[in-house]
């Protein structure tokens, strides 16, 4: 057992995570030689698991966007940076245009300093992406990590959608707003780890179903409401069957609907839990797996096999310690990264690296390139360090002689420091899984940002407890006001598209900001965090593993006792 640099908690480095440090350890020509190689040795790591995981995600921003100006163009942009920030900001065209090298910004490196002092100096010299986006996003705008998408707004970690808003993981749906992890659905609205849906409203874990609302656990079910745990099966309303008319009739009737809805609670917890969330895996643990195998301490991974301590990623194999990247091409020997991915090779230790690249140490924002050690900003380079270029016999002696700096100042095996990450705690995913306060988050050195985006100009205000019940009564001179949320005060705007879809769909209109309603789903997942337990089924001890902590109140089994009671 080690003890956590960070945290102080124990944490085991097992037999098999030993032999993936010495597989993922870079391999080096040797001087002189093309017959020979050294292998520079990748050290066991320092920190816990979930230590390492805070310091990747202190890295990503993925849903704070602000408006500022383009450092190339002078224009308004959408940006992951506020404007506050002393960084170079280029909008995408600019960045990914000719009329600008990063390699201009090259430099030798300094033996007498840091790696990580060094680096972060080029960092903030070398201009940033205003919005990570991939592929053609068409009116977009408003849109960060995401690919393909078109007429969305406010989506994130998302990819091939359309006329979508207000969500995260949405994959390949249509006509969707207020989402979590939902795939291949339309008409999903306030929906969470749902897939092959149409038409469903305030669902978790719903299945290739349609119009089912206010459902839990239903697979290959339609026209359901306020159900939980039910498979194949139609008109049900608090689980017993109903007549096609009683159905309709409760579809608009919104004051029996909350009636109802009140007895949800009671059913829910009278249905036994799977221990954990998963689709098609084996030999896993963690939760939210999907197709996968041999995947362990991972959390909303799919395809990933032979990996360990992953978050959010997608079609990967032998990879440990790598967070949030979706494109679907096949990745493999990645270590200590966040953001990399599509069909990359042996990646160590960096940030944002796509686009067929390899052999990539101790690097931020680079693409489709090779051999690049401590580089930021480029695009179809190799043999690089620090942005200068080399040849490669030059390239592989000095990268050797750098690693061997950075194990004296005890820099080579750790992922960047997050004091030198471009955003606060407060902006990343790292306060999502990990809250802080700001005195908390500086104490621990993480960055923390007081920037407050300008409240919207509007014409009027109205607290949200003065709205209609109804869509029909809201006039259509809502779009000039701002609805003030009674939780966090903030006023926030309803959109055009947005109220078509309410009146479409006779939803009424949102009583929360936008980020509130991100939070109160994001609150209805499991932890990423594993407890051992025992079934809760009668006369069962199977052990497992299981993101539900013991004191929660729902009854979890096993895989067999669950299967065994699911109708």
């Amino acid at each position: 057992m080690k003890i956590c640099s960070k945290c102080k908690a124990q944490f085991e480095i097992a037999d098999v995570d030993k032999e993936f440090y010495d597989r993922i350890s870079p391999v080096f020509p040797s001087a002189g030689s093309t017959q020979t190689a050294v292998k520079c040795p990748i050290p066991e790591p320092n920190s816990c698991p979930k230590c390492r995981s805070k310091r990747r995600l202190s890295f990503r921003n993925e849903r704070k966007i602000y408006k500022r100006r383009c450092d190339f163009t002078g224009n308004d942009i959408i940006s992951s940076y506020s404007p506050d920030k002393f960084i170079k900001v280029f909008d995408q065209k600019e960045w990914w245009g000719d009329s600008w090298d990063a390699k201009y910004y090259g430099r030798d490196f300094d033996f007498q300093r840091p790696f990580f002092e060094q680096f972060a100096e080029l960092l903030s010299a070398v201009p940033k992406m205003n919005l990570v986006q991939q592929g053609e996003m068409d009116n977009s705008a408003y849109c960060h990590c995401a690919a393909y998408n078109k007429n969305c707004y406010l989506l994130f970690a998302s990819a091939r959608d359309e006329d979508c808003s207000y969500g995260k993981f949405a994959d390949d749906c249509t006509n969707c707003i207020d989402n979590y992890n939902i795939a291949h659905c339309e008409l999903a609205y306030d929906c969470v780890d749902c897939s092959g849906c149409y038409e469903t409203q305030s669902c978790r874990e719903v299945y290739n179903s349609s119009s089912v609302f206010h459902s839990i656990d239903c697979r290959n079910c339609d026209f359901l409401f306020a159900c939980v745990g039910l498979r194949g099966q139609k008109y049900r309303v608090l689980n017993e069957p109903v007549t096609k008319e009683v159905f309709q009739d409760l579809m608009q009737n919104r004051a029996k609907q909350k009636e109802i809805l009140q007895k949800l609670p009671e059913l829910y917890l009278s249905r036994p839990r799977l221990y954990t969330n998963f689709i098609q895996s084996e030999d896993f643990s963690g939760s939210y797996i999907e197709n996968s195998k041999n995947a362990h301490f991972c959390y909303d991974v799919h395809g990933l096999e032979d990996c360990k301590f992953c978050s959010e990623m997608r079609n990967s194999k032998n990879v440990y310690d790598v967070d949030c990247y979706g494109v679907t091409q096949n990745n493999e020997l990645l270590y200590e990264d966040e953001g990399v991915g599509h069909g990359v090779f042996q990646i160590l230790f960096s940030k944002l690296i796509w686009g067929g690249s390899a052999n990539v140490l101790y690097s931020y924002e680079c693409f489709a390139s090779e051999n690049l050690f401590g580089c930021t900003g480029l695009k179809k380079e190799q043999y690089c360090i620090l942005n200068k270029k080399y040849s490669s016999e030059e390239y592989y002696q000095l990268v050797q002689k750098i690693i061997a700096h950075m194990q004296k100042t005890n820099e080579f095996g750790e992922f960047f420091p997050s004091l030198i990450s471009p955003y606060g705690y407060n902006e990343t995913l790292a306060i999502e899984h990990w809250p802080l306060n700001k005195n908390e988050a500086i104490e621990k050195r993480f960055n923390w940002s007081d920037y407050e985006s300008p409240a919207p100009a509007v014409a009027k205000i109205v607290q949200a407890s003065k709205l209609p019940d109804s869509i029909d009564q809201v006039p259509d001179d809502i779009l000039d006001w701002a609805i003030e949320c009674p939780e966090s005060r903030k006023p926030f705007k309803i959109t055009k598209p947005e109220l078509k879809f309410y009146r479409k769909n006779n939803i009424p209109l949102p009583h929360f900001h936008p980020e509130i309603r991100y939070a109160k789903r994001f609150n209805l997942r499991n932890p990423r965090q594993l407890w051992r337990r025992t079934c809760d089924n009668d006369n069962c001890q199977v052990v497992f593993d299981s993101p539900y902590a013991p004191d929660r109140p729902e009854k979890v089994f096993c895989e067999k006792c669950f299967q065994a009671v699911t109708c």
